[in-house]
């Protein structure tokens, strides 16, 4: 096996550059030449290293080539050849471009160690100048590439060869559907996207009669399920509401589904309670022109919390509910309804 001037300068180098490197985003690159009994063996290699400190321009940081007796590959920067190039933290897209010299007729291999490189959405690539291929490398392990030198000049041809690391363009989430309905108490929303692969999060919001848009519901996708999704707002009112919902793409680029209107509920009885303050622990209600029946009520704190719930009878215009011991002195929502239909949506003040 020969020993190139670039090896023993990787070598010198690597001890330095572990030192203090070592959970730096690095790339390197072995050239072999494939012997007669099939096996590499390594004649010359050469080594990125990313990080915010380097730049970059060609500076003093970067180690320049020193040419072999034998086969060469080396990086090419400005017109000058590196065998250690250090280099600023990839942001959107990286391209390392290699130079071959002083090949033979020969099988070569061509061995890509990488680290720390591989981040969501980042691919890269290979390409091949001669064979006009693109292969696939990984960003945070080990890619092998054989190719060969014939009789063709251009299959030796100096910049034959060059790495391209990228984060592709994220195709935009196309909402197919988004829909919702009043359910029981609540408001059921209903979308679907086409695609959930780039999707990091749905972010529901929703608004009121100010038209100002507030969080109320985060979900964080499964990629394996169906691009179909439901979520009930339990904290729904009966006044007219305007829900839209977003996808964050895994590129933090967000898009809105259509706006989801949900009416107000028209009322055509009258409900409230009486006295409010409420004292003595009993919730008098006065009702008109509702059917006497049960309701399902629902006494919520301030901070979003249920702290009572039941069946109240409302009857000849009237009906009562007696506090529990978990309502306390305070200020709470009371919510009566029957199947889809709000009676009562009322701030009361416990004494």
């Amino acid at each position: 096996m020969k020993i190139s001037f670039t090896l023993i300068t990787l070598l010198l180098l690597s001890t330095s550059i572990c030192s203090f490197a070592q959970s730096y985003p690095e790339l390197k690159t072995n050239l072999y030449v494939i012997n007669q009994q099939g096996s590499p063996d390594l004649i010359d290699g050469n080594l990125v290293i990313y990080n915010e400190a380097y730049s970059n321009a060609v500076d003093a940081y970067d180690a320049p080539k020193m040419t072999n007796f034998g086969e060469n590959i080396a990086m090419e920067r400005e017109t000058k050849t590196l065998a250690v190039e250090k280099r600023q933290l990839i942001e959107k897209t990286d391209t390392v471009f290699f130079k071959i010299w002083r090949m033979r007729q020969e099988t070569y291999q061509l061995t890509f160690f990488t680290k720390y490189l591989e981040q969501e959405g980042r691919k890269g690539f290979l390409e091949d100048n001669y064979l006009k291929t693109k292969t696939e490398i990984a960003l945070n392990n080990i890619t092998t590439a054989n190719f060969i030198i014939n009789t063709d000049p251009a299959s030796a041809d100096a910049h034959r060869f060059r790495i391209i690391i990228t984060r592709p363009a994220i195709e935009p989430v196309i909402f197919t559907k988004a829909d919702g309905n009043r359910k029981n108490d609540g408001v059921e929303l209903i979308w679907n996207v086409a695609d959930l692969k780039n999707i990091r999060q749905f972010e529901i919001e929703k608004s009121g009669f100010d038209n100002r848009f507030l969080l109320a519901k985060t979900i964080t996708p499964d990629t394996n399920a169906q691009a179909i999704f439901s979520w009930i707002d339990d904290k729904a009112t009966t006044d007219l509401t305007t829900y839209r919902i977003s996808s964050v793409n895994v590129d933090g680029k967000i898009e809105y589904s259509n706006p989801i209107v949900i009416a107000k509920v028209e009322r055509h009885y009258t409900a409230a309670v009486f006295p409010n303050p409420v004292k003595n622990g009993i919730i008098n209600i006065n009702v008109q022109g509702i059917a006497s029946a049960n309701y399902n009520y629902k006494i919520i704190s301030m901070g979003g919390q249920l702290s009572q719930a039941g069946e109240v009878t409302l009857s000849s215009q009237t009906g009562s509910i007696k506090l529990s011991g978990n309502v306390l002195p305070g200020n709470y929502r009371l919510l009566i309804s029957k199947e889809a239909k709000m009676i009562l949506n009322q701030g009361i003040v416990v004494q």
